[in-house]
């Protein structure tokens, strides 16, 4: 690597509707009623050269203010770019969500699913239908891609871990059964099922003057403080990217990740019915707190991370390399128990109906989960596996690595504990939108986020997921992860 140069190029722009929108994250219908603060999307390019001043590898990573990252959004996002900026290969494009319930959506599809109809009530002058959005939004990426890409200048990268309590885990667990958001204020209350992780990795970019102009922050919690509003609002990861503007500089730019928390949530549920001070259940006042924490963890490390950078970081050492690659991890299949069950429930439930457009609230979720049973039965008749796509990359000592699960956060932690990186960034709901990837421990426990129906892949696919994670991740620092040439015997 001796000779080779970092560059580095940062945009960011508003993706905030200027109509009223359908709100993306629940299953009831909610209609944007204005918007309280703004969302937006990051592009981060990172490039390295060799000596004669030829691409060596490059990157571009686009963090949005969204709930998920559709692969239909990414692939028009590249076939609109595919040719258009020289030297950028469009596959080394990478985008994911903060996971916030308070952003719009991009799937018309979702209305048939969930029986959503007062947006036909709105006239097109007042209201955006996600195709529209959806054209919108890819516009925006392609200018932000193009703009952070002419933005490369040489850069100088440091690493620093700091700490903020964000997420906990949002199962709780009974002697017979375990629930998603329960209170826990019960004789047959035994633990919440998971872990939590209060790390929060960062990455600062500066300029060849040690000015900060970017960072990079990965916390394990989705952005969902104020999941039930009716409003616009990047939710507790833009009020961290304003605080930490305010506090450091207007001119830098933020770019947030989430890593696997499919099981995480801003919630205390031990606390969260005991105390009035618990803010953190859908207010505002609770997402400028855990914005806060962020910004105090970003600051408080700013001093370090600059020495760092100031000092021991000679780029002639520095390690840049990207793997893209699929994978293919099996499908979680459904018994012709559950869809017997799911058959007889649905015959049950529809002697009250008509007809399944008539179904909201509780039914609502019923049918939803009956239907995704018969669905994902008919899909597992035609395929055994899910492709996904996976990016690796090494800048320095660190590493990140992706996924477009809702990923349970034991995945996660395995992945980092073995992972040959001194930091390892994982991000979920990266580039497509898998869903939930529980653990067997909660498949055991039930409930939502471990039903069948609420995702494609199961415990053996996110086993397999984690060894291709660490191999990809272990390879760029010079482990093949596999065997070869093995014979029974020695």
């Amino acid at each position: 690597m001796a000779g080779h140069k970092l560059l580095a190029g940062w945009s960011s722009i508003d993706i905030t509707p200027s109509k009223k929108v359908s709100l993306q994250g629940q299953y009831h219908e909610r209609i944007s009623e204005g918007v309280h603060d703004p969302i937006y999307a990051t592009a981060l390019a990172i490039e390295s050269r060799n000596e004669d001043g030829s691409v060596n590898d490059h990157a571009i990573m686009i963090s949005c203010d969204l709930v998920g990252i559709e692969k239909i959004m990414l692939d028009k996002l590249r076939e609109k770019l595919n040719g258009k900026v020289q030297e950028l290969d469009p596959k080394k494009i990478l985008a994911f969500a903060t996971h916030t319930h308070t952003a719009p959506c991009v799937l018309g599809d979702t209305f048939d699913r969930l029986n959503w109809n007062k947006w036909k009530t709105l006239s097109k002058d007042e209201y955006m239908h996600p195709n529209e959005y959806m054209d919108f939004l890819v516009d925006k990426l392609v200018h932000i891609v193009i703009e952070a890409w002419k933005n490369r200048k040489p850069a100088k990268v440091s690493i620093e871990l700091g700490h903020a309590v964000l997420g906990h885990c949002r199962r709780v667990v009974f002697e017979d059964r375990a629930v998603m958001y329960a209170s826990p204020d019960t004789a047959d209350f035994l633990r919440l099922e998971g872990p939590s992780d209060h790390g929060v990795e960062l990455m600062y970019f500066w300029d060849m003057e040690d000015k900060l102009t970017g960072v990079i922050v990965n916390v394990a919690c989705p952005a969902q403080v104020v999941e039930g509003l009716n409003v616009i609002s990047a939710d507790y990861l833009g009020a961290a990217r304003r605080q930490i503007k305010e506090r450091i500089s207007q001119d830098i730019y933020v770019l947030p990740q989430v890593a696997p928390a499919g099981d995480q949530s801003p919630r205390d549920l031990i606390r969260r019915y005991k105390s009035e001070d618990n803010m953190f259940t859908n207010n505002l006042e609770g997402m400028e707190e855990l914005g806060s924490r962020v910004a105090d963890a970003v600051v408080k490390k700013y001093e370090s991370a600059k020495k760092k950078a100031q000092s021991d970081l000679v780029f002639k050492h520095l390690v840049f390399k990207h793997i893209v690659e699929d994978i293919y991890l099996p499908i979680r299949k459904v018994t012709q128990g559950e869809v017997e069950w799911a058959q007889k429930n649905y015959e049950e439930l529809m002697k009250n109906y008509n007809s399944e457009s008539e179904l909201q609230g509780r039914d609502l979720v019923k049918l939803t989960d009956y239907r995704a049973i018969f669905i994902r039965k008919e899909a597992q008749e035609k395929a055994s596996f899910y492709k996904v796509e996976l990016h690796a990359i090494r800048l320095g000592d660190a590493a990140f690595v992706t996924n477009p699960f809702e990923l349970y956060i034991e995945y996660g932690l395995r992945i980092k504990a073995r992972s040959k990186a001194k930091q390892t960034f994982a991000i979920q709901l990266s580039c497509g939108s898998g869903a939930y990837l529980p653990t067997r421990q909660a498949i055991t426990g039930g409930s939502y986020g471990a039903n069948v129906s609420n995702g494609i892949v199961g415990p053996e696919g996110g086993d397999l997921l984690v060894e291709h994670s660490i191999a990809a991740i272990n390879r760029l620092w010079g482990e093949k992860g596999y065997l070869e040439n093995w014979r029974f015997g020695g």
